[in-house]
């Protein structure tokens, strides 16, 4: 009977942590966005840990982009990264700070609108160190029906410092047992336009043991291939500025003839802005625009002549 009870406390215990955020057999499908290219990159549980008593689950990402916080990307004597290091308690997930070492709140799918949870970041840019605090608003909660199971929603807008609208810098949705679906962790570099290429944006896929196969259907498949910015070939001289900006861009051509076309997509392929170019010198109103990165095409009769990208903040 005392073995019995045992083996149950055992095999209780492991089923909390297994059915837990970034359960063994987890795996996300990101897009990693090249300077030519969009592809895949992958997040995937690499193995179990304890850490401060906490049973912890390693998730590792597969392609180093801008930055990552929260994943530790330097590699041991092994050559292995030591990687993202989440648990769930209470429906709190908590996320290993490697420069603070301790555990801060990724997510907290208890919050109520209105409510917000803080998260501090360690980072180092050219010109020092930052310790962001991040105030994560929960706007609005909902729910979503994957293969038969109901998993909650939270939609949340995420501040630096204090909650006022100036310091609004990204807004996003968080899936129960999945996560952010911009990404598993604050991309506050890329958000704030710190960014260039190479980052991990926007959830295609998601599949773990308990949840399933989910798919947010934002492309094909989940190892969709898009290269959509081919090499630049300038042939007319564009002057874009500011890069960033906040409202009006200002767009100058050389050698103005004839009447152009300017595109502006956003991150997925979407046409955010289209504007005929009549003037050799034109302003273009980009305030009701959301803030991140776009690409830009200048067409002559339907062949691009200028491409580039700018970024909103």
């Amino acid at each position: 009977m005392r073995l019995f009870l045992i083996l149950t406390c055992v095999l209780i215990s492991y089923l909390g942590i297994g059915q837990s955020f970034g359960e063994m057999g987890s795996k996300w499908t990101y897009s990693l966005l090249s300077r030519y290219q969009t592809t895949p990159n992958v997040v995937s549980t690499e193995k179990d840990t304890v850490v401060q008593g906490k049973n912890c689950h390693i998730l590792n990402l597969e392609v180093k982009g801008c930055e990552y916080w929260g994943f530790d990307t330097t590699k041991n004597k092994n050559g292995r990264r030591r990687g993202l290091m989440v648990y769930e308690e209470d429906s709190v997930v908590y996320f290993w700070e490697w420069n603070y070492k301790r555990f801060e709140i990724l997510y907290d799918f208890g919050a109520q609108p209105d409510s917000f949870w803080i998260t501090h970041y360690f980072d180092v840019i050219d010109i020092g160190r930052l310790d962001w605090v991040i105030y994560n608003q929960v706007d609005s909660i909902d729910s979503i029906m994957i293969n038969g199971s109901n998993y909650k929603i939270l939609y949340v807008t995420s501040y630096i410092d204090s909650i006022s609208p100036k310091s609004a810098s990204y807004q996003g949705k968080i899936i129960d047992r999945i996560g952010g679906t911009n990404f598993l962790t604050l991309n506050m570099r890329f958000n704030r336009g710190m960014c260039d290429f190479d980052a991990t944006k926007d959830l295609r896929c998601f599949e773990s043991p308990s949840v399933g196969q989910y798919s947010t259907g934002i492309v094909p498949s989940c190892d969709y291939t898009n290269v959509g910015i081919e090499e630049e070939t300038e042939r007319v001289k564009v002057t874009i500025y500011p890069n960033p900006v906040s409202d009006i861009l200002h767009l100058k051509i050389e050698d103005f003839n004839q009447a152009r076309t300017f595109r502006l997509y956003d991150l997925s392929g979407q046409l955010a802005l289209e504007q005929n170019i009549a003037e050799s010198a034109t302003s273009l109103d980009l305030s009701t625009l959301p803030k991140g990165m776009y690409f830009y095409g200048l067409a002559d009769k339907g062949n691009r002549i200028s491409q580039g990208k700018i970024v909103k903040q």
